[in-house]
């Protein structure tokens, strides 16, 4: 979430695809800005939890996907150039866009920079990286990415 003002919050739903996968009670916190990137007044205030979520039953698993697939993912990392060598950057946004300029799909990139669009159509794609830091917007781009059905499609992005 961003742009928050003073003292105000946002409610988030935590969705599992496949549910819990034993009953109880879990922990859950939620952390904001643990990176530092945003400058606060107080930046001890990042770390809400925990709250404590019982979970009474298993539930009915999933059912069993088709066996042909018919969708591709687009793998890969997001890296930056800082001082002129690329490495790799992780928490930016990024998104894929089609023909059209629609954005198709959007994840956030794991700590070390790596991320995944999953049940993409097969097609072309723009993948998108974007991250702030200090204020300063750093973006990058990869045209033409090719999604075939069944596969992982790898696009690294670095962001200038």
């Amino acid at each position: 979430m961003s742009s928050l003002g003073v003292e105000e919050s946002t409610t988030i739903t935590i969705t599992l695809e496949n549910g819990f996968e034993v009953t109880g009670t879990h922990q859950i916190w939620s952390l904001a800005d643990s990176w530092y990137q945003v400058s606060e007044m107080d930046e001890n205030d990042n770390e809400a939890g925990p709250i404590s979520v019982t979970v009474p039953v298993t539930g009915t698993p999933p059912a069993t996907p088709p066996t042909t697939t018919t969708v591709g993912s687009i793998v890969g990392q997001t890296w930056i150039a800082l001082s002129g060598f690329p490495a790799p950057h992780g928490r930016a946004d990024v998104w894929c866009t089609d023909a059209l300029g629609e954005e198709i799909a959007a994840t956030i990139s794991d700590e070390d920079g790596g991320y995944t669009l999953a049940d993409l159509p097969p097609g072309f794609y723009t993948v998108w990286a974007e991250t702030w830091i200090d204020g300063v917007r750093y973006i990058g781009s990869r045209n033409n990415v090719e999604v075939i059905a069944g596969e992982d499609s790898v696009a690294i992005v670095i962001m200038y």
